[in-house]
């Protein structure tokens, strides 16, 4: 039974017309059905809804990057971004062509402001993380590179497709049956799984050396006093103190775990929530410790960069409770909790 795959083609336009051209002609011959930016040209927000739709109902999604960036979406990055990232989040199949010759490109289809061109390279490089790229020079190159992967890929990653309504006979319905039989049985798997993984045990996790660890973190302090008190003259915004304070790495663990069990959350707002817990203006410890007067406030906090680098490297690197994923936004990477990370949650809460 034969099948026809319907292709988003995701791309900037004026500069790429003869290229898409070629892409398209490429999907044709392989019986693909191609889709895209002719069908929407003037991208907007109330479009939006619209492109999502068509990605979703495609099987699979090409990416084409010459040398501009494209307009710019609501969502401070360029349409052609904001397609294949929600096409990266919905797990769509993916592949993606970047211009190998950028510096001979005209000049007239490439970005004239830096700020194109800065976005334009961040761009490329979270594409090229996805190891999904193949790169090619001239139109014609580009069709014929577009057709052997997208061979590979529909092999590889076999599509839903379309058929002919008069072509579906039984042979698909009992593929379909098969199909539901097959979805079954990985729902049981994955429920058998999951009761498997809640009970396991810290085999290869000693959690006697994990509780006697302990850390020293030290931060900075910054204070205020009170408005009149004791020299309403003064500015006193800028006070600052350093403290030590020691704690079992434990606690340390209880303090961010929490945080990072269902959405993994970029560092500096994991190490924040460390730093607020035990240095921030609600911390009896550090009231108690530091002797503050009444009139004292704590305005904020921040671990020093030595202390940061211990709680890393102790929570994710020698006892593997927490793991690193690289962050396309600022903020260092991001915290996800390790199997052996939830594990230890589900037994100390």
């Amino acid at each position: 039974m034969d099948k026809r795959y319907q292709v988003f083609l995701s791309s900037t336009y004026e500069d790429l017309r003869k290229e898409r051209a070629e892409v398209i002609l490429a999907l044709l011959e392989l019986d693909c059905i191609p889709s895209g930016m002719e069908l929407f040209p003037a991208a907007d927000e109330s479009t939006w809804d619209i492109i999502k739709r068509s990605i979703d109902e495609c099987d699979y999604y090409i990416l084409v990057i010459g040398g501009k960036y494209g307009s710019i979406s609501p969502d401070n990055i360029s349409w052609t971004e904001r397609e294949f990232r929600y096409a990266t989040e919905i797990g769509k199949p993916r592949l993606a062509f970047i211009h190998g010759e950028p510096g001979k490109i005209i000049s007239e289809k490439t970005e004239q402001t830096d700020e194109g061109k800065k976005k334009l390279k961040e761009f490329k490089a979270f594409v090229e993380r996805e190891r999904i790229c193949k790169y090619w020079k001239t139109p014609g190159d580009l069709g014929g590179v577009v057709s052997r992967s997208m061979t590979r890929l529909i092999k590889t990653i076999p599509a839903v497709g379309w058929i002919r309504g008069d072509e579906a006979n039984d042979d698909l319905k009992n593929e379909i049956l098969e199909l539901r039989r097959k979805l079954d049985k990985t729902e049981v798997d994955l429920l058998t799984a999951t009761e498997k993984l809640n009970s396991l045990t810290l085999k290869d996790f000693d959690i006697k050396v994990f509780y006697k660890e302990k850390i020293k973190i030290k931060a900075n302090i910054h204070f205020s006093i009170s408005n009149g008190l004791p020299y309403p003259n003064r500015d006193y915004s800028h006070i600052t103190r350093e403290y030590c304070i020691e704690l079992p790495l434990s606690d340390v663990f209880l303090a961010v775990a929490p945080e990072i069990t269902n959405v993994p959350k970029n560092q500096v707002l994991c190490i924040n929530q460390i730093a607020r817990r035990y240095f921030g203006a609600g911390s009896d410890m550090v009231k108690k410790t530091m002797n503050l007067q009444k009139n004292w406030e704590v305005v904020s906090e921040n671990i020093l960069s030595e202390s940061k680098n211990q709680i890393k490297s102790l929570l994710c690197i020698k006892y593997n409770l927490i793991e690193l994923s690289p962050n396309e936004n600022k903020g260092g990477d991001l915290w996800s909790l390790s199997q052996t990370g939830l594990t230890l949650l589900k037994k100390m809460i």
